[in-house]
């Protein structure tokens, strides 16, 4: 019975994905433009968020038995009239 379990435990170590080095959070917001003034105050408190998450000590995930960091991916839109088409036909 001992040897099954040591066998399956060790099964299950040697094909468990990795854990990742932090969990990737992406925003689109408007850092230039005309909708800057209304976007920059969420993102900044997205960063925030992000910064009081991490400096307490990240969000436990039970997959991986460990607490991982937020990083916060940040597309900057732009908000002008012709850059909006442009940015989306490119994804």
């Amino acid at each position: 019975m001992v040897v099954v379990a040591v066998g399956a435990y060790a099964a299950y170590m040697l094909t468990r994905k990795p854990a990742p080095k932090y969990i990737t959070i992406g925003v689109v917001y408007d850092s230039t433009g005309s909708f800057a003034t209304s976007s920059m105050p969420e993102y900044e408190g997205l960063e925030l968020w992000a910064n009081w998450v991490n400096s307490h000590g990240g969000i436990y995930v039970k997959e991986y038995g460990k607490n991982l960091t937020v990083k916060i991916i940040a597309l900057d839109a732009g908000s002008t009239r012709r850059r909006p088409s442009a940015t989306t036909s490119s994804w």
